[in-house]
């Protein structure tokens, strides 16, 4: 029992040095790294390394050279059981104006070691509101329309059951 009470506290210690002393940024710069190999390609403006989290100003996401969204802000927040990427003032090029909204107000999405295959997913725009997940296995994404507002340009990608409306689309 002694020793038990030795090593957990060393154990939180540790895991507290960890998230704090983590290289954020170059953690940052490997993901955009893995991204150019899928022919997607991250420029943000300003990158600030926070306690927990990462903060990115002005970032424009283009997909073979195509500019396809630009967000105002982005937070990376990880304490590696639980991660989480909350996105603000999402703009996509008017080009996907018939598949994607004009612009989404906040994206979030949550990662946790006690659903390991699953990523949640919500956001809110001037579509309304929906709540979703991507299935990490099998590459499927599944948005549901809790509250719907203006979706006439969207409409035809969705598809409708007893609850509302519903988006599903596998990668």
């Amino acid at each position: 029992m002694q020793l038990v009470k030795k090593i957990v506290p060393a154990i939180g210690v540790i895991w507290i040095f960890l998230l704090i002393f983590m290289p954020k940024t170059e953690l940052y710069f490997l993901l955009e790294k893995k991204l150019v190999e899928q022919d997607i390609q991250i420029n943000e403006a300003k990158i600030d390394e926070r306690l927990f989290s990462l903060d990115i100003q002005k970032a424009t996401i283009f997909y073979k050279g195509i500019p396809v969204a630009s967000a105002k802000s982005a937070n990376i927040f990880s304490v590696l059981a639980y991660s989480r990427v909350l996105l603000k003032d999402i703009e996509f090029d008017a080009l996907l104006a018939s598949s994607l909204p004009q612009k989404v107000q906040i994206l979030k999405l949550t990662h946790s070691v006690l659903d390991p295959i699953h990523l949640l997913v919500w956001a809110k725009g001037s579509f309304g509101t929906v709540k979703g997940n991507f299935d990490l296995k099998s590459k499927k994404l599944h948005l549901d329309f809790v509250e719907t507002k203006e979706i006439d340009n969207i409409r035809e990608s969705l598809q409708k059951d007893q609850k509302g409306y519903y988006y599903e689309i596998s990668f």
